[in-house]
C-alpha cells in the first residue's frame, strides 16, 4: 500500500471517530513506522489545489473537505459575532432553552446543534441570509455529532459570542431527575435514594435478567406508579444486539403495546414522560458519560436504569469521554488571523513558495504551503 493510501485511511478512520484533524507528529510517526514519509504521502494524494489532504497549520493535518468546512464555519461565526447577530444557547432541551431561543423577526434557529457535523453546520450557516440573526442551541454535555467535529461545543467554548446557559432547572418536573442528570454531566458520584421513585436503579446480573426487568417495568411498575400507559414508556438501549438490545426486546415490548426500543443515538432530540435505560453486561465497554447523560435527559418524569454493567457504569460517568481533535478552536481564537487574512496569507505563500518546507522529527515537515486550504 502506498504512503498516500495509508495516510488517507488513517485520516478517514479519525474522521469516523469524530476528529477533523490529527497532529502532524502522530501521523508522521505512524507513517515512519511503515518506512514512509508524510511529505511523500501528501504529494501522492493529489496535486496542489485538488489534494484530499491538507495541513492547515504546521502541527495539524486533515481531510480537506472537513478542514474547509471548519474555515467556512469560522468565517460565518466571526462575521455574525462582529455584527452582534449570533446567539449561542447552551443547555438541555426543554422550556428554558426554548424560551432562550424565542425567535423574533429575521431570526433563524438551529436547535439540537450539537448533533450537526462540521459539513452540515457549514452548509446551514452558508444558507442564512444577510442580516439574519442566527441562534445556535444545543447541549454540550450529551452525545455529539455522529459525523466529524464538535462545532457547536467549539463555538460555545470559544468565547467569540455571549453564551446563554439555560440549565436544568426547568428541564424536568422533579428535582431528583434533575440532580441525577446534573451529577452525570459533572462526572460526580450520585447515590439514588428516592422515595418518590422518580429515578430508580434496578441491578441485573445477566442480559436475560435485564430484558426481564425492562419488560416488567414497562408493563407493570411504571404504569402503576405514574399512571402512564406502556405506550408512554420508551426503552433505550446501548446497542441493537444481545438479550437486552433493541432487536431482541422489540418483540417482547410489542406484545404489551409499548413502542419499539431504540439505541440512545437514535433517541437524540426526542423526549418521553418515562424512560427505561437498559444497560446490558455486554455493553459495558461502550458506555460513556455523554451516552449516559443523553439517555437520562430523554425522560421528563421518570427514569429507570436497569443496570447490568456493574462498576463500568459509574466508571464511565467518572471517566468522561475522549476529546475530539478539531481545527475550529484555533480558527476562532482571538490571536488567530481573521479568515480573510488567512486566505491572503495562504495565497501569497502558495504563489511564492509552493514547496517551502522545514523538516522535523521523523522526517515530518512543519509546513505545507502547497497544500494550504484555499478558503
Amino acid at each position: 500500500m502506498s504512503a498516500g493510501a495509508v495516510l488517507l485511511r488513517l485520516l478517514q478512520a479519525a474522521a469516523a471517530d469524530g476528529h477533523t484533524v490529527l497532529p502532524v507528529g502522530l501521523v508522521g510517526s505512524v507513517l515512519s513506522g511503515r518506512g514512509m514519509r508524510l511529505e511523500v504521502a501528501i504529494r501522492e494524494v493529489g496535486p496542489t489545489g485538488s489534494a484530499e489532504v491538507t495541513a492547515p497549520t504546521g502541527s495539524l493535518v486533515g481531510l480537506r473537505p472537513l478542514v474547509a468546512a471548519e474555515h467556512t464555519i469560522a468565517r460565518a461565526v466571526r462575521a455574525l459575532a462582529n455584527s452582534e447577530r449570533l446567539r449561542v444557547v447552551v443547555g438541555p432541551a426543554g422550556s428554558a432553552r426554548d424560551a432562550a431561543c424565542a425567535a423574533d423577526a429575521d431570526v433563524v434557529v438551529a436547535d439540537d446543534c450539537e448533533y450537526l457535523d462540521v459539513e452540515t453546520l457549514a452548509t446551514f450557516l452558508q444558507s442564512c441570509a444577510d442580516g439574519e440573526t442566527v441562534v445556535l442551541a444545543g447541549d454540550v454535555s450529551g452525545l455529539g455529532s455522529p459525523g466529524a467535529g464538535r462545532a457547536f461545543a467549539d463555538i460555545a467554548e470559544s468565547g467569540v459570542a455571549p453564551v446563554n446557559r439555560s440549565g436544568l432547572e426547568q428541564w424536568s418536573r422533579g428535582p431528583v431527575l434533575r440532580d441525577f442528570a446534573r451529577a452525570v454531566a459533572a462526572g460526580t458520584p450520585y447515590v439514588v435514594d428516592d422515595p418518590t421513585r422518580e429515578v430508580v436503579i434496578v441491578p441485573a446480573a445477566t442480559g436475560g435478567e435485564v430484558a426481564h426487568r425492562v419488560v416488567q417495568l414497562t408493563n407493570e411498575s411504571i404504569p402503576r406508579a405514574f399512571a402512564l400507559a406502556p405506550s408512554e414508556v420508551q426503552v433505550l438501549t446501548v446497542t441493537t444486539n444481545g438479550h437486552s438490545g433493541a432487536t431482541e426486546l422489540a418483540a417482547r415490548l410489542a406484545a404489551i403495546g409499548a413502542p419499539p426500543p431504540m439505541p440512545v443515538h437514535a433517541a437524540l432530540g426526542r423526549r418521553w414522560p418515562a424512560v427505561v435505560f437498559a444497560v446490558a453486561p455486554e455493553s459495558a465497554g461502550l458506555l460513556s458519560r455523554p451516552l449516559i447523560y443523553s439517555a437520562v435527559t430523554r425522560a421528563s418524569r421518570h427514569l429507570s436504569v436497569v443496570q447490568g454493567a456493574g462498576r463500568a457504569f459509574g466508571e464511565a460517568i467518572e471517566r468522561g469521554c475522549d476529546h475530539r481533535r478539531t481545527l475550529l478552536p484555533t480558527l476562532l481564537a482571538d490571536d488567530y488571523p481573521s479568515s480573510s487574512d488567512s486566505q491572503s496569507s495562504s495565497s501569497s505563500s502558495s504563489s511564492s513558495s509552493s514547496s517551502a518546507v522545514s523538516t522535523g522529527p521523523n522526517g515530518v515537515t512543519s509546513s505545507y504551503a502547497e497544500n494550504r486550504v484555499s478558503s
